[in-house]
């Protein structure tokens, strides 16, 4: 996707989680059933770093970028 298109579907989201939807994946490429299973807990906001808990229950670190930031 481009940034243009990405800012568009931005600008287009109707709230802040559908917001935090798109930027997070968009910043992580997670597959949206990483995403859905993500707590609060798993943000590192320090480190701009998520935990991932992925297919047989292997730990991976995210990191997400600005876009992600100005969102959360």
């Amino acid at each position: 996707m481009s940034l243009n298109n990405l800012t568009k579907l931005l600008n287009q989201s109707s709230n802040l989680i559908d917001k935090l939807i798109v930027s997070l994946l968009a910043d992580t490429s997670l597959h949206l059933s990483d995403l859905a299973n993500i707590e609060m807990s798993y943000f590192d906001f320090q480190h701009q770093t998520i935990v991932v808990w992925g297919m047989g229950f292997r730990q991976r670190l995210v990191a997400y970028g600005e876009v992600s930031v100005g969102t959360i």
